[in-house]
């Protein structure tokens, strides 16, 4: 684990952006296919001017990737920053961490991240777009309910919660504990206190704005 957090941050960056590009050309290119043999929409409005919709803004899904990876990285580390000023770290996580130290546990966490876009790419080609999507569906809360007939603010939150995003919390609090040189239920409990509320925080500001725009 050390040897993977002192990995150079900078190329892991790059490295997850490239596959993240790479992912979502393929699955837009099932997506696209899909969408043009089955959506009675677009047989209303012609195949041909559909695409020239779509090819003329297709560009902003790889544009705001690194934004993105970014800015969830960020909220992540300062999350766990907050929560590490506020704690007792003399005790338990040592004195004076850096920010620095948070924003590279975040970004090296963000691996887990990359695999539900894995997983999802896989099952779009393996089982098709449709049976593949309600394969992923199991893997989150959003399995135990209709998802026809749910308000999509609602099942933004039950969609969030997944297995992904559970592993996404173990495996920051197993870097942790290399960066405090802690117990790894120490860590764990460090990032349900910090992180995840603020996680929480975020679904319930996504749930507020789905809601205003519905």
């Amino acid at each position: 684990m050390k040897e993977y957090l002192s990995f150079n941050k900078s190329l892991f960056y790059l490295i997850e952006v490239v596959v993240l590009f790479m992912l979502t050309f393929c699955q837009q290119e099932m997506e696209l296919d899909y969408r043009l043999n089955n959506d009675e929409i677009i047989a209303s409005i012609g195949k041909v001017a559909f695409l020239e919709s779509y090819n003329k803004y297709r560009w902003i899904a790889y544009a705001v990737i690194p934004f993105l990876v970014i800015v969830r990285v960020m909220y992540s580390a300062t999350c766990l920053y907050i929560g590490h000023i506020f704690s007792d770290s003399s005790v338990e996580y040592g004195k004076n961490r850096k920010f620095s130290e948070y924003f590279n546990v975040t970004l090296k966490s963000e691996i887990i991240l990359i695999a539900p876009i894995f997983v999802m790419f896989i099952l779009l080609m393996w089982m098709g777009v449709e049976n593949g999507r309600g394969v992923i569906r199991y893997t989150s809360l959003a399995a135990l309910f209709d998802v026809e007939i749910m308000e999509k603010w609602i099942l933004s939150f039950f969609s969030a919660m997944n297995i992904f995003e559970v592993s996404y919390w173990f495996l920051m609090a197993k870097l942790l504990s290399q960066v405090h040189e802690c117990n790894l239920w120490i860590s764990l409990k460090f990032v349900l206190t910090t992180y995840v509320p603020g996680f929480l925080l975020y679904l319930v500001a996504i749930m507020f704005l789905l809601l205003y725009l519905s």
